[in-house]
């Protein structure tokens, strides 16, 4: 069995301490919290997914999804019919 662990935890670390520490502790996997990432998910550049993706393996950890992708989304609704 393979365990992770959601970032938010650490949410004020960056993101190399993150993975460094949740590997070393014994998780083999991370769960991104979205906010943790940016304001706004749509913020986050190709270019900055791509290195969260290197930084995840370089540090021998996988990204095992994203988490609280509708947390802190003020001004958002999902059932809205506005466009």
């Amino acid at each position: 069995m393979k365990f992770a662990c959601c970032n938010e935890l650490l949410e004020n670390w960056e993101l190399a301490r993150q993975f460094r520490f949740l590997r070393e502790v014994g998780y083999e996997g991370i769960e991104l919290a979205a906010f943790t990432l940016a304001a706004r998910i749509t913020e986050v550049t190709t270019g900055q997914r791509a290195a969260i993706r290197r930084l995840a393996r370089d540090e021998g950890m996988v990204i095992t999804g994203l988490h609280f992708l509708l947390a802190r989304t003020e001004g958002l609704h999902p059932t809205s019919a506005d466009v």
